[in-house]
């Protein structure tokens, strides 16, 4: 499988990656809602459409895909990992993004 996953974007345009994964239900445009936040804090949010994965790719392959589609976008930013979680994300102009 050669072909580049489906992704959303939101926020800001060059700032510091971060991937969002939807959830089963979900959809990457569910990432929307951090779109105002990432303008403000310079996040830029990245969010793989997983079900544009094939079916038949599973397990091992389908994390190494994942991990090979990350890469790209991140294309060689320094990162660091942070779960974040739409309910600590208070974006207000006297209050910082939590963790950042």
């Amino acid at each position: 499988m050669n072909e580049s996953l489906k992704f959303s974007q939101f926020g800001a345009d060059n700032g510091q990656l971060v991937i969002y994964f939807h959830g089963s239900p979900g959809a990457p445009e569910e990432c929307a809602i951090f779109d105002s936040c990432g303008k403000e804090h310079g996040l830029t949010f990245i969010s793989f459409d997983r079900f544009s994965i094939h079916a038949s790719v599973t397990d091992a392959v389908y994390y190494q895909l994942l991990a090979k589609e990350i890469l790209k976008k991140s294309a060689g930013k320094k990162s660091r990992y942070r779960r974040l979680f739409h309910r600590c994300i208070h974006c207000t102009a006297n209050e910082p993004l939590h963790g950042w």
